[in-house]
């Protein structure tokens, strides 16, 4: 999800992978596996972050709604 939404970002701006690479300061050979879908594994948490600052982005942590956030019921 985090993935798809970032890539549909970077698409609608239009910004190349080496923009992407150095405001994200993730290397270009990884910008570039991550924009044709050659990560097939994901990316990692760290990488999702610079490459979400990188596109005016930023990844929030928030309890699903009616959920008690992953709070600990003993």
């Amino acid at each position: 999800m985090i993935n798809d939404k970032l890539l549909l970002e970077a698409f609608e701006a239009g910004q190349s992978k080496y923009a992407i690479a150095k405001r994200s300061g993730v290397s270009q050979s990884t910008v570039g596996r991550w924009m044709r879908g050659d990560l097939s594994g994901g990316i990692r948490l760290d990488t999702a972050e610079a490459l979400a600052r990188a596109l005016g982005y930023r990844l929030v942590l928030a309890p699903i709604s009616g959920t008690d956030g992953g709070k600990r019921v003993d």
